[in-house]
């Protein structure tokens, strides 16, 4: 993705989250925060809801999972404040290919409360790993 901005002074400024959890269609993963170098605080962490200052962001997901058989898929998305984001991931996608992400760029002019949601199940849950992750980008 390419960001451009007529202002020299904006940083790029991302946090990494891993999502786990085994919830159930509608539920959501915890998300616990590993790393950032946000200039603004945001909170959450070890929750199912990270609360996101106001900012211009892009925020991309990848679950990770292993599975018993092929056929243990699941479909999840990003949640802001309740609200679908902009690209469904989905595990399985392509030659057995063990995931795809999902993805949503979104402005907040004050605090947002963003959300790993579990869409559909395929058969039963596969495990989810913890190489899964949730990479969000900032910057003001």
């Amino acid at each position: 993705m390419t960001y451009q901005t007529d202002r020299r002074d904006q940083k790029l400024e991302m946090l990494e989250v891993i999502p786990s959890g085994s919830p159930a269609v509608n539920q959501y993963y915890t998300l616990t925060a590993q790393d950032d170098n946000y200039s603004a605080a945001f909170s959450g962490s070890g929750t199912t809801t990270l609360t996101l200052p106001a900012g211009h962001y892009f925020a991309r997901c990848t679950i990770s999972i292993t599975r018993a058989a092929a056929s243990q898929n699941i479909q999840f998305e990003l949640e802001l404040d309740g609200v679908s984001g902009d690209r469904i991931g989905v595990t399985g996608w392509h030659n057995d290919l063990k995931s795809d992400y999902a993805a949503h760029a979104f402005t907040l002019t004050t605090s947002g409360e963003l959300r790993v949601k579990v869409l559909n199940i395929e058969n039963s849950a596969p495990t989810v790993t913890s190489n899964s992750r949730l990479w969000i980008w900032r910057t003001t």
